[in-house]
């Protein structure tokens, strides 16, 4: 038997790293530093800080160290959101549209 890494270790190291950078690229670009400070306040178990300056970072988008699983997920259900009141939105708009046209035909 030959010593080394289980596999099913390393792929579980490489899909947490991956997650872990997903989490910090939306941490950077989705999200301005007040947004931050109210994610962190509202999510404050995912977070665990060193020192004032480890905040510091953390609030100015140069690392992220909350739960990534969570912080993409949310970032998942608010782009539902988005799209789903997109589309309603769409959807009335366009019914709007055609009762006018038979209101102004009839």
């Amino acid at each position: 038997m030959t010593t080394g890494a289980d596999p099913l270790i390393e792929e579980s190291r490489l899909l947490t790293a991956a997650l872990q950078e997903r989490a910090h690229e939306i941490w950077i670009w989705c999200f301005s530093p007040r947004e931050r400070i109210d994610y962190i306040r509202k999510n404050r178990s995912q977070f665990e800080f060193h020192s004032y300056g480890h905040l510091v970072d953390v609030v100015r988008g140069r690392c992220f160290n909350g739960c990534a699983l969570k912080l993409i997920n949310w970032r998942n259900r608010v782009r539902v959101n988005m799209w789903r009141a997109a589309s309603a939105f769409c959807i009335a708009t366009w019914s709007l549209i055609i009762f006018i046209a038979i209101w102004l035909l009839s």
